[in-house]
């Protein structure tokens, strides 16, 4: 029995020894991606947040850091036009896309495999807050509503976000409360994340903006939507605080085993395949004398 220092390395040492030679086998790097690398099994546990535009994905962040992160731009219109890796960093200061897919200590060499139009629109946010040095974040383009503005993309949005699920520990999906439509593209987007649905959680953002009414519609209306996205059955629950009471449970003085039964059972002297209702004759007038011969 071999010993190791670490679970991580005991991981890295099977897939090298067991996983690696089956994907170059089979050429799994030809339609899913590279082999994983040190960096992979080293890499912190990330969070991908995904939502339309103007839904607070970048508020969010900074709610989570307690400060804003390196060229982090807010605003009613689409402003977060690409990819931001935010990770920890002892000086604030952004990296291009190209140089972070090639750094070799952070898990993003995968990305490569999509070309300059992702690399582009691919960039890394280093800031210093706590919380980094536990997880990264991985802010993401607002999802646009119109096919004409989707086309304007380089690369397969929907494809990218699938990588990044597929590596991510949680996604994060918010909504809107005033934009509860769900676009083309942010369904197709949803699709993508089948097969990771135990790692998805729906925050409903800007909650504190409608009132108890307007929250029971707009739960009920966006967990069917997130529901039937994702295969399930459509099923809405309106919230703890508006559900109705359950029905009294039975008299707990009377047990479980002398209580009667609902119907009567059938006598046991008489089959049970004879109990069949039959129908009532109609009832005849009483007769007053013998009746005329026909």
């Amino acid at each position: 029995m071999k010993v190791v220092t670490s679970v991580v390395d005991g991981l890295r040492e099977i897939y090298e020894q067991k996983v690696l030679p089956l994907e170059e086998l089979y050429k799994f790097k030809s339609f899913y991606g590279p082999k994983l690398t040190a960096s992979d099994f080293a890499a912190k546990p990330s969070v991908l947040l995904l939502g339309q535009y103007s839904t607070g994905k970048t508020t969010f962040v900074q709610h989570l850091l307690g400060r804003a992160y390196p060229d982090a731009h807010i605003g009613p219109e689409p402003t977060t036009d690409r990819f931001v890796v935010v990770h920890r960093g002892a000086q604030d200061r952004t990296t291009p896309g190209g140089t972070l897919a090639t750094q070799p200590d952070l898990p993003f060499g995968g990305l490569a495999t999509f070309g300059s139009g992702l690399l582009g629109r691919l960039m890394g946010s280093q800031c210093d807050a706590s919380l980094l040095d536990e997880i990264t974040l991985v802010d993401t383009p607002g999802v646009l509503s119109g096919e004409k503005q989707t086309m304007d993309r380089s690369y397969d949005f929907g494809r990218v976000v699938q990588w990044f699920a597929s590596r991510c520990d949680l996604v994060v999906l918010l909504f809107d409360p005033y934009k509860l439509d769900i676009s083309d593209e942010f369904k197709s987007v949803i699709e993508r994340l089948r097969g990771h649905e135990d790692k998805v959680r729906v925050v409903l953002n800007k909650a504190d903006q409608v009132d108890a009414q307007q929250l029971v519609r707009v739960y009920g209306e966006g967990r069917v939507s997130v529901r039937a996205r994702f295969g399930r059955s459509a099923r809405p629950s309106a919230p703890p605080s508006v559900r109705p009471p359950l029905r009294p449970s039975p008299s707990p003085s009377v047990p479980l085993s002398v209580r009667p039964p609902l119907r009567p059972s059938p006598s046991p002297s008489v089959p049970l395949s004879v109990h069949a209702v039959r129908p009532r004759r109609p009832s005849q007038a009483p007769c007053c004398g013998p009746c005329p011969a026909s």
